[in-house]
């Protein structure tokens, strides 16, 4: 894969508007989780999404990156809004990434500084909690095909830095998929930091599915972008998760 230069920036896009979601006891927003990581010297928040029945599918970057090392503590928070926490919260008591993850983590906070995108294709990982917070989730990862997923709607929900703390939002906008591209997606979908980690969704055959990890954009390219799930990907998970 060609590597680009880029800037690690998430990016708001004028055709593609936030929209506050208020309703977030209903799926699928009830399985969208706010993420706030300690480090030792620092804080974030990020987001996440709940798959099978203890899981939480997110970026890497939330859990370990290169300019705070690793999480020491992570608060799992599903369908918050503003202080009103619906179903509670929950402390990570595992989590999992690549061990090529491990060896280069990605770049963080996003900034101004010009990185080489391959830096993101691992950044995707997967956190444990305690029990479950549903006895049933629809949402999953699924490994979509170019012709499942090529200008078709996409979605990502998450808790952006950039609205009132706690808040949940949501944004669309039509997939840029590339055939010769397995590792990444692309799409114009606004997001702001804090939305690192939200699932990239698109409706597949009448339901919706995960066919991504968004992590970043790219001013030179114009374009946000995210982990793809594709066939290793998904194994990796399968593998955390069973």
């Amino acid at each position: 894969m060609q590597k680009e230069k880029v800037v690690h920036a998430d990016i708001p896009f004028p055709e593609s508007q936030m929209e506050e979601v208020v309703r977030t006891t209903h799926p699928p927003y009830q399985y969208i989780c706010r993420l706030e990581s300690s480090f030792h010297n620092a804080s974030t928040s990020g987001t996440g999404t709940l798959i099978g029945d203890r899981y939480v599918l997110t970026a890497a970057h939330n859990l370990l990156n290169d300019t705070y090392g690793k999480a020491t503590e992570v608060r799992v928070t599903p369908g918050q809004t503003g202080g009103h926490l619906p179903f509670g919260q929950q402390m990570a008591d595992a989590f999992f990434y690549t061990e090529e993850y491990a060896t280069h983590p990605a770049p963080y906070p996003a900034g101004d500084g010009v990185i080489d995108y391959t830096r993101f294709i691992y950044d995707y990982a997967v956190i444990r909690l305690p029990k479950p917070f549903f006895r049933e989730n629809p949402l999953g990862p699924y490994v979509a095909s170019f012709r499942e997923l090529d200008r078709k709607p996409g979605l990502i929900i998450g808790y952006p830095g950039c609205k009132p703390a706690g808040t949940m939002w949501e944004a669309r906008h039509p997939i840029q998929a590339n055939a010769d591209q397995e590792e990444l997606l692309f799409y114009r979908i606004s997001t702001c930091p804090g939305d690192s980690g939200a699932g990239v969704l698109c409706d597949v055959n009448e339901q919706l599915r995960i066919i991504g990890v968004h992590v970043a954009g790219s001013e030179f390219l114009q374009s946000n972008f995210g982990v793809r799930i594709n066939d290793e990907v998904y194994s990796n998970i399968r593998k955390w998760i069973s």
